[in-house]
Protein backbone atom coordinates (compact mmCIF):
# COMPACT_ATOMS: atom_id res chain seq x y z
CA UNK A 1 0.00 0.00 0.00
CA UNK A 2 0.98 3.62 -0.54
CA UNK A 3 0.45 6.64 1.67
CA UNK A 4 -2.88 8.30 1.08
CA UNK A 5 -2.79 11.52 -0.91
CA UNK A 6 -5.67 12.98 1.09
CA UNK A 7 -4.47 11.64 4.47
CA UNK A 8 -0.65 11.60 4.30
CA UNK A 9 -0.25 9.98 7.75
CA UNK A 10 -2.27 6.91 6.67
CA UNK A 11 -1.90 4.15 4.08
CA UNK A 12 -4.52 3.52 1.39
CA UNK A 13 -5.45 0.65 -0.90
CA UNK A 14 -8.26 0.41 -3.44
CA UNK A 15 -10.47 -2.70 -3.45
CA UNK A 16 -12.38 -3.18 -6.71
CA UNK A 17 -15.35 -5.25 -7.93
CA UNK A 18 -17.35 -5.04 -4.69
CA UNK A 19 -21.10 -5.62 -4.72
CA UNK A 20 -23.25 -2.75 -3.31
CA UNK A 21 -25.17 -3.50 -0.11
CA UNK A 22 -23.19 -6.69 0.55
CA UNK A 23 -21.35 -6.91 3.86
CA UNK A 24 -17.58 -7.33 3.79
CA UNK A 25 -14.97 -7.94 6.47
CA UNK A 26 -11.65 -6.30 5.62
CA UNK A 27 -8.61 -7.53 7.54
CA UNK A 28 -5.18 -5.86 7.60
CA UNK A 29 -1.96 -6.94 9.24
CA UNK A 30 1.58 -5.59 9.07
CA UNK A 31 4.55 -7.67 7.89
CA UNK A 32 8.28 -7.07 8.28
CA UNK A 33 11.56 -8.78 7.49
CA UNK A 34 11.72 -10.00 11.08
CA UNK A 35 8.11 -11.26 11.05
CA UNK A 36 7.37 -12.21 7.41
CA UNK A 37 4.08 -13.87 8.37
CA UNK A 38 2.82 -10.65 9.94
CA UNK A 39 1.44 -9.75 13.34
CA UNK A 40 -2.10 -9.60 14.67
CA UNK A 41 -4.74 -8.50 12.17
CA UNK A 42 -7.11 -5.56 12.53
CA UNK A 43 -10.45 -5.80 10.79
CA UNK A 44 -13.54 -3.78 9.99
CA UNK A 45 -17.00 -4.89 8.88
CA UNK A 46 -18.87 -2.58 6.53
CA UNK A 47 -21.42 -2.30 3.74
CA UNK A 48 -20.23 -0.63 0.56
CA UNK A 49 -23.09 1.60 -0.47
CA UNK A 50 -23.63 5.32 -0.90
CA UNK A 51 -24.68 7.30 2.15
CA UNK A 52 -24.25 10.68 3.82
CA UNK A 53 -20.68 11.97 3.76
CA UNK A 54 -19.14 13.58 6.82
CA UNK A 55 -18.98 17.34 6.83
CA UNK A 56 -15.76 18.95 5.57
CA UNK A 57 -13.14 19.14 8.31
CA UNK A 58 -11.56 22.28 9.78
CA UNK A 59 -13.35 24.95 7.71
CA UNK A 60 -11.32 28.15 8.03
CA UNK A 61 -10.53 31.50 6.41
CA UNK A 62 -7.16 32.16 4.80
CA UNK A 63 -7.71 35.77 3.76
CA UNK A 64 -10.41 38.38 4.28
CA UNK A 65 -10.75 41.72 2.55
CA UNK A 66 -13.49 44.36 2.25
CA UNK A 67 -15.19 42.56 -0.68
CA UNK A 68 -13.86 39.00 -0.61
CA UNK A 69 -13.37 36.00 1.69
CA UNK A 70 -10.93 33.17 0.95
CA UNK A 71 -11.77 29.78 2.47
CA UNK A 72 -10.02 26.47 2.96
CA UNK A 73 -11.23 23.14 4.36
CA UNK A 74 -9.98 19.58 4.75
CA UNK A 75 -11.38 16.51 3.05
CA UNK A 76 -14.11 14.68 5.05
CA UNK A 77 -12.92 11.72 7.10
CA UNK A 78 -15.71 9.39 5.93
CA UNK A 79 -17.15 9.66 2.38
CA UNK A 80 -19.80 6.90 2.32
CA UNK A 81 -19.49 6.92 -1.45
CA UNK A 82 -17.58 8.79 -4.14
CA UNK A 83 -17.28 12.52 -3.52
CA UNK A 84 -18.69 14.46 -6.47
CA UNK A 85 -18.41 18.08 -5.32
CA UNK A 86 -18.55 20.59 -2.48
CA UNK A 87 -21.45 23.05 -2.17
CA UNK A 88 -20.61 26.49 -0.72
CA UNK A 89 -23.54 28.49 0.70
CA UNK A 90 -23.18 32.22 1.50
CA UNK A 91 -25.70 34.29 3.46
CA UNK A 92 -25.28 37.83 4.78
CA UNK A 93 -26.46 38.01 8.40
CA UNK A 94 -25.42 41.57 9.40
CA UNK A 95 -24.43 44.77 7.65
CA UNK A 96 -23.14 48.27 8.41
CA UNK A 97 -26.18 49.56 6.51
CA UNK A 98 -29.22 47.96 8.12
CA UNK A 99 -31.39 49.07 5.18
CA UNK A 100 -29.36 46.90 2.79
CA UNK A 101 -29.20 43.78 4.95
CA UNK A 102 -29.37 40.92 4.31
CA UNK A 103 -28.57 39.32 0.96
CA UNK A 104 -28.25 35.66 0.01
CA UNK A 105 -25.83 34.77 -2.76
CA UNK A 106 -26.25 31.81 -5.12
CA UNK A 107 -24.66 28.56 -3.99
CA UNK A 108 -21.28 27.74 -5.49
CA UNK A 109 -20.59 24.13 -6.53
CA UNK A 110 -16.94 23.06 -6.68
CA UNK A 111 -16.41 19.80 -8.62
CA UNK A 112 -13.96 17.26 -7.20
CA UNK A 113 -11.60 15.74 -9.76
CA UNK A 114 -9.17 14.16 -7.27
CA UNK A 115 -8.87 13.51 -3.54
CA UNK A 116 -6.65 16.12 -1.87
CA UNK A 117 -5.87 16.94 1.78
CA UNK A 118 -7.63 20.31 1.46
CA UNK A 119 -9.69 22.43 -0.92
CA UNK A 120 -10.23 26.18 -1.24
CA UNK A 121 -12.28 28.87 -2.90
CA UNK A 122 -12.64 32.66 -2.84
CA UNK A 123 -16.02 34.40 -2.57
CA UNK A 124 -16.06 37.80 -4.29
CA UNK A 125 -18.47 40.72 -4.63
CA UNK A 126 -19.19 41.00 -0.92
CA UNK A 127 -20.00 44.16 1.06
CA UNK A 128 -17.43 45.80 3.35
CA UNK A 129 -18.08 45.44 7.07
CA UNK A 130 -20.81 42.79 6.65
CA UNK A 131 -20.97 39.45 8.48
CA UNK A 132 -21.62 36.34 6.42
CA UNK A 133 -22.67 32.83 7.40
CA UNK A 134 -20.76 30.44 5.14
CA UNK A 135 -21.47 26.74 4.92
CA UNK A 136 -19.64 23.99 3.03
CA UNK A 137 -21.12 20.51 2.54
CA UNK A 138 -19.99 17.35 0.75
CA UNK A 139 -22.00 15.82 -2.09
CA UNK A 140 -21.81 12.17 -3.18
CA UNK A 141 -23.56 10.61 -6.14
CA UNK A 142 -26.82 10.16 -4.24
CA UNK A 143 -26.69 12.29 -1.09
CA UNK A 144 -25.90 15.72 0.32
CA UNK A 145 -23.80 15.47 3.49
CA UNK A 146 -23.62 17.49 6.69
CA UNK A 147 -22.59 21.15 6.61
CA UNK A 148 -19.59 22.86 8.21
CA UNK A 149 -20.31 26.52 9.03
CA UNK A 150 -18.39 29.62 10.05
CA UNK A 151 -19.29 33.29 10.47
CA UNK A 152 -16.91 35.80 8.88
CA UNK A 153 -16.98 39.61 8.83
CA UNK A 154 -15.46 41.39 5.85
CA UNK A 155 -13.07 44.21 6.57
CA UNK A 156 -14.42 47.78 6.57
CA UNK A 157 -13.71 49.98 3.58
CA UNK A 158 -11.21 52.34 5.22
CA UNK A 159 -9.56 54.18 2.33
CA UNK A 160 -8.98 57.70 3.56
CA UNK A 161 -8.95 60.65 1.14
CA UNK A 162 -6.63 63.62 1.59
CA UNK A 163 -7.87 66.76 -0.11
CA UNK A 164 -5.76 69.84 -0.60
CA UNK A 165 -7.38 73.28 -0.09
CA UNK A 166 -6.74 75.89 -2.82
CA UNK A 167 -4.74 74.00 -5.46
CA UNK A 168 -3.20 77.21 -6.85
CA UNK A 169 -1.70 79.91 -4.61
CA UNK A 170 0.46 82.93 -5.43
CA UNK A 171 2.75 84.50 -2.81
CA UNK A 172 5.23 87.42 -3.18
CA UNK A 173 8.88 86.66 -2.51
CA UNK A 174 9.59 86.93 1.22
CA UNK A 175 5.91 86.46 2.11
CA UNK A 176 4.25 83.69 4.13
CA UNK A 177 1.40 81.27 3.40
CA UNK A 178 -0.31 78.23 4.90
CA UNK A 179 -0.78 75.03 2.89
CA UNK A 180 -3.77 73.15 4.17
CA UNK A 181 -5.03 69.58 3.67
CA UNK A 182 -8.35 68.21 4.91
CA UNK A 183 -8.35 64.69 6.41
CA UNK A 184 -11.48 62.57 6.93
CA UNK A 185 -12.65 61.82 10.45
CA UNK A 186 -10.37 59.56 12.47
CA UNK A 187 -13.06 56.89 12.75
CA UNK A 188 -12.55 56.10 9.04
CA UNK A 189 -8.74 55.85 9.30
CA UNK A 190 -8.72 52.34 10.70
CA UNK A 191 -7.83 49.16 8.84
CA UNK A 192 -8.50 45.61 10.07
CA UNK A 193 -6.50 42.69 8.75
CA UNK A 194 -6.25 39.01 9.64
CA UNK A 195 -2.95 37.61 10.80
CA UNK A 196 -0.97 36.35 7.81
CA UNK A 197 -2.92 38.39 5.25
CA UNK A 198 -1.74 41.29 3.08
CA UNK A 199 -2.55 44.79 4.35
CA UNK A 200 -2.80 47.69 1.92
CA UNK A 201 -2.62 51.14 3.51
CA UNK A 202 -3.70 53.76 1.00
CA UNK A 203 -2.78 57.42 1.13
CA UNK A 204 -5.15 58.92 -1.44
CA UNK A 205 -4.10 62.37 -2.58
CA UNK A 206 -5.69 64.21 -5.45
CA UNK A 207 -4.11 64.64 -8.89
CA UNK A 208 -2.84 68.15 -8.08
CA UNK A 209 -0.59 66.86 -5.31
CA UNK A 210 0.90 64.22 -7.62
CA UNK A 211 1.42 66.82 -10.36
CA UNK A 212 3.18 69.11 -7.91
CA UNK A 213 5.67 66.26 -7.27
CA UNK A 214 4.87 65.82 -3.62
CA UNK A 215 6.84 62.87 -2.26
CA UNK A 216 4.97 60.39 -0.06
CA UNK A 217 6.78 58.83 2.88
CA UNK A 218 5.48 56.21 5.33
CA UNK A 219 6.52 56.19 8.98
CA UNK A 220 5.42 54.27 12.08
CA UNK A 221 4.81 56.00 15.37
CA UNK A 222 7.12 55.58 18.36
CA UNK A 223 10.09 55.24 15.99
CA UNK A 224 9.16 51.68 15.10
CA UNK A 225 10.55 50.43 11.81
CA UNK A 226 8.43 49.16 8.94
CA UNK A 227 8.19 45.42 8.48
CA UNK A 228 10.85 43.87 6.28
CA UNK A 229 8.02 42.36 4.26
CA UNK A 230 6.72 45.62 2.80
CA UNK A 231 6.49 47.39 -0.55
CA UNK A 232 5.67 51.00 -1.37
CA UNK A 233 3.75 51.20 -4.64
CA UNK A 234 2.70 54.70 -5.69
CA UNK A 235 0.51 55.94 -2.82
CA UNK A 236 0.14 52.51 -1.15
CA UNK A 237 2.06 50.82 1.63
CA UNK A 238 1.71 47.06 1.18
CA UNK A 239 2.52 44.85 4.17
CA UNK A 240 2.84 41.16 3.37
CA UNK A 241 2.06 38.45 5.92
CA UNK A 242 1.04 40.90 8.65
CA UNK A 243 1.56 39.85 12.26
CA UNK A 244 0.48 41.26 15.61
CA UNK A 245 3.78 43.14 15.79
CA UNK A 246 2.77 45.12 12.69
CA UNK A 247 -0.33 46.69 14.22
CA UNK A 248 -0.29 50.30 15.32
CA UNK A 249 -0.33 53.82 13.93
CA UNK A 250 1.14 54.55 10.49
CA UNK A 251 1.69 58.05 9.06
CA UNK A 252 1.61 58.93 5.38
CA UNK A 253 3.57 62.19 5.02
CA UNK A 254 3.59 64.43 1.96
CA UNK A 255 6.90 66.29 1.47
CA UNK A 256 7.72 68.91 -1.13
CA UNK A 257 11.05 68.98 -2.96
CA UNK A 258 12.48 71.49 -0.46
CA UNK A 259 11.70 69.19 2.47
CA UNK A 260 8.58 71.01 3.63
CA UNK A 261 5.89 68.72 5.09
CA UNK A 262 2.59 69.75 3.49
CA UNK A 263 0.30 67.10 4.95
CA UNK A 264 0.20 64.03 7.18
CA UNK A 265 -2.40 61.28 7.32
CA UNK A 266 -2.65 58.70 10.11
CA UNK A 267 -3.97 55.17 9.59
CA UNK A 268 -4.33 52.69 12.45
CA UNK A 269 -3.70 49.08 11.48
CA UNK A 270 -5.36 46.50 13.68
CA UNK A 271 -4.31 42.88 13.18
CA UNK A 272 -6.96 40.41 14.29
CA UNK A 273 -6.74 36.65 14.59
CA UNK A 274 -9.67 34.21 14.43
CA UNK A 275 -9.39 31.00 16.45
CA UNK A 276 -7.13 28.16 15.33
CA UNK A 277 -7.66 24.67 16.75
CA UNK A 278 -5.25 21.83 17.44
CA UNK A 279 -6.85 18.56 18.62
CA UNK A 280 -4.77 15.93 20.40
CA UNK A 281 -5.33 13.15 19.62
CA UNK A 282 -7.61 13.31 16.58
CA UNK A 283 -8.27 9.55 16.77
CA UNK A 284 -7.69 7.07 19.58
CA UNK A 285 -8.57 3.50 20.52
CA UNK A 286 -9.32 3.09 24.24
CA UNK A 287 -9.86 -0.09 26.21
CA UNK A 288 -13.16 -0.29 28.07
CA UNK A 289 -12.82 0.91 31.65
CA UNK A 290 -9.71 3.01 31.02
CA UNK A 291 -9.49 6.78 31.37
CA UNK A 292 -8.89 8.97 28.32
CA UNK A 293 -9.00 12.59 27.28
CA UNK A 294 -9.05 14.90 24.24
CA UNK A 295 -7.26 18.24 24.42
CA UNK A 296 -8.50 21.10 22.23
CA UNK A 297 -5.97 23.93 22.11
CA UNK A 298 -7.17 27.18 20.58
CA UNK A 299 -5.01 30.16 19.61
CA UNK A 300 -6.18 33.57 18.42
CA UNK A 301 -7.57 36.81 19.81
CA UNK A 302 -8.86 36.44 23.34
CA UNK A 303 -11.30 35.80 24.81
CA UNK A 304 -11.86 32.42 23.13
CA UNK A 305 -14.83 30.28 24.14
CA UNK A 306 -14.52 26.50 23.70
CA UNK A 307 -17.57 24.25 23.64
CA UNK A 308 -17.86 20.47 23.19
CA UNK A 309 -20.57 18.31 21.63
CA UNK A 310 -20.96 14.75 20.40
CA UNK A 311 -21.97 14.30 16.79
CA UNK A 312 -25.28 12.51 16.21
CA UNK A 313 -26.24 13.13 19.86
CA UNK A 314 -28.12 15.96 21.56
CA UNK A 315 -25.90 15.96 24.62
CA UNK A 316 -22.62 14.60 25.93
CA UNK A 317 -22.69 11.19 27.67
CA UNK A 318 -23.08 11.48 31.47
CA UNK A 319 -19.65 9.86 32.02
CA UNK A 320 -17.90 12.63 30.04
CA UNK A 321 -16.53 15.70 31.83
CA UNK A 322 -15.45 18.95 30.15
CA UNK A 323 -13.28 21.76 31.46
CA UNK A 324 -12.39 24.39 28.89
CA UNK A 325 -10.28 22.70 26.24
CA UNK A 326 -10.27 19.34 28.05
CA UNK A 327 -12.78 16.54 27.46
CA UNK A 328 -12.23 13.60 29.83
CA UNK A 329 -13.57 10.05 29.99
CA UNK A 330 -13.50 8.36 33.40
CA UNK A 331 -13.98 4.61 33.09
CA UNK A 332 -14.89 4.76 29.42
CA UNK A 333 -17.76 2.59 28.13
CA UNK A 334 -18.93 1.49 24.70
CA UNK A 335 -21.61 4.20 24.83
CA UNK A 336 -18.86 6.83 24.97
CA UNK A 337 -17.49 5.79 21.56
CA UNK A 338 -18.11 8.29 18.77
CA UNK A 339 -16.98 11.57 17.24
CA UNK A 340 -16.61 14.66 19.42
CA UNK A 341 -16.66 18.20 18.09
CA UNK A 342 -14.63 21.04 19.60
CA UNK A 343 -15.81 24.53 18.64
CA UNK A 344 -13.75 27.64 19.38
CA UNK A 345 -15.17 31.14 18.92
CA UNK A 346 -13.98 34.70 19.45
CA UNK A 347 -15.07 38.13 18.24
CA UNK A 348 -13.48 37.51 14.83
CA UNK A 349 -15.01 34.14 13.95
CA UNK A 350 -15.36 30.52 14.95
CA UNK A 351 -13.87 27.19 13.93
CA UNK A 352 -14.55 23.56 14.75
CA UNK A 353 -12.74 20.24 14.50
CA UNK A 354 -13.64 16.62 15.21
CA UNK A 355 -11.84 13.87 17.15
CA UNK A 356 -12.86 10.21 17.05
CA UNK A 357 -12.86 7.84 20.03
CA UNK A 358 -13.10 4.05 19.57
CA UNK A 359 -13.79 1.81 22.57
CA UNK A 360 -12.76 -1.83 22.51
CA UNK A 361 -11.96 -4.64 24.89
CA UNK A 362 -9.96 -7.84 24.97
CA UNK A 363 -12.20 -10.84 24.17
CA UNK A 364 -13.14 -12.88 27.25
CA UNK A 365 -12.68 -16.63 26.90
CA UNK A 366 -14.62 -18.97 29.20
CA UNK A 367 -14.12 -22.70 29.82
CA UNK A 368 -17.12 -25.04 29.85
CA UNK A 369 -16.88 -27.31 32.93
CA UNK A 370 -13.59 -26.45 34.69
CA UNK A 371 -13.33 -29.92 36.29
CA UNK A 372 -13.73 -33.12 34.32
CA UNK A 373 -13.14 -36.80 35.17
CA UNK A 374 -12.75 -39.55 32.54
CA UNK A 375 -11.95 -43.26 32.91
CA UNK A 376 -8.69 -44.53 31.40
CA UNK A 377 -9.13 -45.43 27.72
CA UNK A 378 -12.09 -43.10 27.36
CA UNK A 379 -12.57 -39.98 25.21
CA UNK A 380 -13.56 -36.37 26.04
CA UNK A 381 -14.00 -32.94 24.46
CA UNK A 382 -12.62 -29.86 26.24
CA UNK A 383 -14.34 -26.66 25.17
CA UNK A 384 -13.79 -22.94 25.71
CA UNK A 385 -16.17 -20.35 24.25
CA UNK A 386 -15.86 -16.73 23.13
CA UNK A 387 -18.58 -14.07 23.06
CA UNK A 388 -20.10 -13.28 19.69
CA UNK A 389 -18.06 -10.66 17.88
CA UNK A 390 -17.42 -9.33 14.39
CA UNK A 391 -13.78 -10.15 15.04
CA UNK A 392 -12.54 -13.67 14.28
CA UNK A 393 -10.29 -15.02 17.02
CA UNK A 394 -8.41 -18.33 17.25
CA UNK A 395 -8.40 -20.37 20.47
CA UNK A 396 -4.99 -21.78 21.43
CA UNK A 397 -4.66 -24.86 23.67
CA UNK A 398 -1.76 -26.01 25.86
CA UNK A 399 -0.99 -28.13 28.96
CA UNK A 400 0.59 -27.00 32.20
CA UNK A 401 3.25 -29.71 32.61
CA UNK A 402 3.82 -31.23 29.15
CA UNK A 403 2.84 -30.93 25.46
CA UNK A 404 -0.63 -31.88 24.28
CA UNK A 405 -1.16 -35.60 23.55
CA UNK A 406 0.07 -36.45 20.06
CA UNK A 407 -3.33 -37.73 18.93
CA UNK A 408 -5.32 -34.70 20.20
CA UNK A 409 -7.41 -32.81 17.63
CA UNK A 410 -8.34 -29.12 17.47
CA UNK A 411 -11.66 -28.13 15.94
CA UNK A 412 -12.37 -24.44 16.48
CA UNK A 413 -12.82 -23.90 20.21
CA UNK A 414 -12.89 -27.67 21.02
CA UNK A 415 -9.90 -29.84 22.00
CA UNK A 416 -10.71 -33.57 21.43
CA UNK A 417 -8.76 -36.15 23.41
CA UNK A 418 -8.94 -39.91 22.57
CA UNK A 419 -7.87 -43.10 24.39
CA UNK A 420 -6.84 -41.25 27.52
CA UNK A 421 -4.11 -42.57 29.80
CA UNK A 422 -3.38 -41.88 33.46
CA UNK A 423 -0.49 -39.54 32.59
CA UNK A 424 -2.91 -37.32 30.61
CA UNK A 425 -4.17 -35.98 33.94
CA UNK A 426 -3.27 -32.27 33.87
CA UNK A 427 -4.55 -28.68 33.69
CA UNK A 428 -5.43 -27.76 30.08
CA UNK A 429 -5.27 -24.08 29.16
CA UNK A 430 -7.28 -22.24 26.48
CA UNK A 431 -6.09 -18.79 25.41
CA UNK A 432 -7.15 -16.09 22.95
CA UNK A 433 -4.96 -13.22 21.75
CA UNK A 434 -6.09 -9.85 20.33
CA UNK A 435 -4.49 -6.47 19.67
CA UNK A 436 -6.07 -5.31 22.94
CA UNK A 437 -4.81 -8.07 25.21
CA UNK A 438 -4.99 -11.79 25.98
CA UNK A 439 -7.30 -13.83 28.22
CA UNK A 440 -6.93 -17.39 29.49
CA UNK A 441 -9.11 -20.01 31.19
CA UNK A 442 -8.49 -23.64 32.17
CA UNK A 443 -10.00 -27.09 32.55
CA UNK A 444 -8.63 -29.57 35.12
CA UNK A 445 -8.80 -33.07 33.62
CA UNK A 446 -8.45 -36.15 35.85
CA UNK A 447 -8.05 -39.61 34.28
CA UNK A 448 -9.28 -42.38 36.64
Amino acid sequence: PERCVAWPTFYCITIDNLIPNDQYTVKIKAKSLVYPTGGSASSVVTNFNDGFADKPENLRTTNVGPTYISLEWDIPWIHNGVLQSFIVNIEEISSKDINKCCESKPDVEIPITEELPSYNCTIDDLKPGSTYSIGVLSKTLSYYGLTSKIHVTTLPDSAAIIRTIDHNQEVFEGGNTNLRCVLPSSSEDELFNLVGSRAILTCNVDATAIRDRIKLTWLRCNQLSLSEEHDIIDNMLVLRNVQKSDQGLYNCIGIESDGTVVFSQSITLRVVEPPRIVLNPTRQVVKRGDNAQIICTADGDQPITITWSKLSSRSLPPTVQTSGGYLRFNGITEQDAGRYLCKAANNIGEIESVAEVLVTDAPIIRAIDNNQEVFEGGNTNLRCVLPRSSEQYTVKWSRSRSPLPYDSQLRGDVLSLRNLRLNDTDRYLCKVDSPYGSTTDYIDLRVL
